[in-house]
């Protein structure tokens, strides 16, 4: 993914934890490829009882609309807040 200043997401570094959320419902959206909570757009993998979905040779993609919140997790232990600090971002761009 290119870090791009206009997507949230892209600003985690390589291996940070995130999850995307529904700003409506508050439920987590999964199998999410990218996403960008000032855009209000997500790409995912469709999943059908739990399996990622074929579209032929390549998995199934759903690109959507809608309002997101975009949250940093942590390992236990670990601060997000520290993690994601204006220094610990800037650093990653680097």
């Amino acid at each position: 993914m290119s870090k791009s200043k206009t997507s949230p997401i892209a600003t985690a570094a390589a291996g940070d934890a995130v999850r995307v959320i529904d700003a409506k419902t508050r439920e987590e959206i999964t199998h999410v490829i990218a996403a960008d909570a000032s855009a209000g757009k997500v790409t995912r993998y469709a999943v059908h009882d739990g399996n990622l979905v074929r579209d032929g040779d390549a998995l199934k993609v759903i690109e959507e609309d809608r309002a997101i919140v975009i949250e940093a997790t942590a390992p236990a232990g670990v601060d997000p807040v520290a993690v994601s600090s204006p220094a610990v971002t800037a650093a990653a761009d680097r």
